[in-house]
């Protein structure tokens, strides 16, 4: 599989809205190809580790923190964010 369908199957699962296990199942192949995809992507784009079992990934540094949504949005935070607000952020968008 080439980069481009890499970043195409990536792509296709997060327009999806289904969960890796679920995408995969649907699509008729390994959910260990869709991960190996993402984790790739992420290394070359210097992003954020692989998901929390919430479904959020994060970032954290000295001057601030991202946060990755399942749907591939993200918040920036800088390091004096107040948590009461990212708090009904996340609510509002869960």
């Amino acid at each position: 599989m080439t980069r481009a369908e890499g970043e195409e199957l990536v792509a296709r699962w997060r327009a999806s809205g289904l969960g890796q296990r679920d995408f995969c199942r649907q699509q008729g192949f390994p959910e260990a190809r869709l991960h190996r995809w993402l984790t790739k992507l992420r290394r070359v784009a210097g992003g954020p580790q692989p998901q929390t079992a919430s479904g959020f990934s994060a970032v954290v540094a000295g001057n601030g923190v991202r946060l990755r949504l399942p749907s591939g949005a993200a918040i920036e935070l800088d390091a004096h964010f107040d948590p009461q607000v990212l708090r009904r952020v996340v609510e509002a968008l869960c």
